[in-house]
This record gives structure tokens, C-alpha cells and sequence, in this order.
């Protein structure tokens, strides 16, 4: 069976595009005045690597403790500076507004006191 469409329409190639959709505003297209603080939660896991080789040298070593002390120091110090990080970072949130701070560094609280200084929304 042969293709009739392009001897009866003469017009050989693509046919032409259809036309875009006009853009609608449903809703005002601006940011809120708050955000959410799912995003800034710390989803990642501590010292991962220094507790994967400690947990490989017991596995290596039939689970005894006193061939794997260096690996086991390794991760309680891993872990113990983790814990001086969380501690900063609270009393960084603890101070509220500090000047000179970048975005990236501010928590979800400090980021809507300063959403409710100066709203977006009017």
C-alpha cells in the first residue's frame, strides 16, 4: 500500500508546529514569606567511612576489638568532632540574626525571622 498524504498535500517535509499555549497566572508568582525546614534538616549519615573500615576489620579479623583499635580510635574521634560541629552550629541558630552571613549558612528559623522582617508578599 502506498502513502497517499504527501501526493495529495504536495507539500513535502513536516507538517507546521502547532502554536504554544498562552501562559495563565493561576496563582501570584512570588515567593512566600516562610519556608519549610525539611530541606535544611542534616540527612546525612556521620563518620559512614571511618565506621564501614572499622566494621570491615572486624569482619576481617573475626570480630575481635584488639586488632582493630586504629580503626576504632579513628572513628570515635570522627565521631566526637562531629558533635563539636553540632554544638557550633546550635549556638550559631541560638544567636538569631548575625550580619555578614550568607544565605547558605543561615538555618530555616533564621532564614523566616528575617522573611518576616522584610515580607515579600504584600
Amino acid at each position: 500500500m502506498t502513502r497517499l498524504t504527501a501526493p495529495l498535500l504536495r507539500k513535502p517535509g513536516r507538517r507546521p508546529a502547532i502554536p504554544p499555549f498562552q501562559f495563565q497566572e493561576i496563582l501570584p508568582l512570588a515567593l512566600k514569606n516562610r519556608i519549610s525546614g525539611k530541606s535544611g534538616a542534616d540527612n546525612e549519615v556521620c563518620c559512614l567511612p571511618e565506621m564501614m573500615n572499622m566494621l570491615s576489620c572486624f569482619r576481617g579479623h573475626d570480630f575481635d576489638q584488639s586488632k582493630c583499635g586504629k580503626e576504632m580510635q579513628a572513628f570515635q574521634t570522627c565521631y566526637v568532632n562531629h558533635l563539636k560541629n553540632l554544638q557550633i552550629k546550635r549556638k550559631k541558630e541560638s544567636l538569631g540574626l548575625v550580619p555578614g552571613l550568607n544565605y547558605t549558612e543561615m538555618s530555616p528559623t533564621q532564614v523566616n525571622r528575617l522573611l518576616k522582617i522584610y515580607p515579600l508578599l504584600k
